[in-house]
């Protein structure tokens, strides 16, 4: 009976060191739908800006706290990408 309940008392303790905090549940839910900082090569959710009728991409923040804001990028001649400009007052468009 002793063995058992060891037993059971280290599983529970090797499953519970690894268990996400709440903070990182929301920053792996937000990395699924929003491509971080510099990742504008795969875009995942479309936008438009409100005061400009820009189409970009949602573009996960960091500073000065999480969050996102609306990138429009520009492109190079041969279809790279080239730099973005950002809006904070955006619509999400539908998928």
């Amino acid at each position: 009976m002793t063995r058992i309940l060891l037993a059971a008392a280290t599983l529970f303790v090797s499953t519970t060191a690894f268990a996400d905090t709440v903070q990182e549940r929301y920053e792996k839910l937000w990395h699924k739908a929003i491509p971080n900082d510099l990742d504008l090569d795969r875009p995942k959710l479309g936008c438009i800006c409100r005061d400009s009728a820009q189409l970009g991409v949602i573009k996960r923040t960091s500073t000065p706290f999480p969050g996102a804001v609306c990138a429009v990028p520009t492109f190079n001649p041969d279809g790279s990408l080239n730099s973005a400009s950002s809006c904070s007052d955006f619509a999400i468009l539908p998928k």
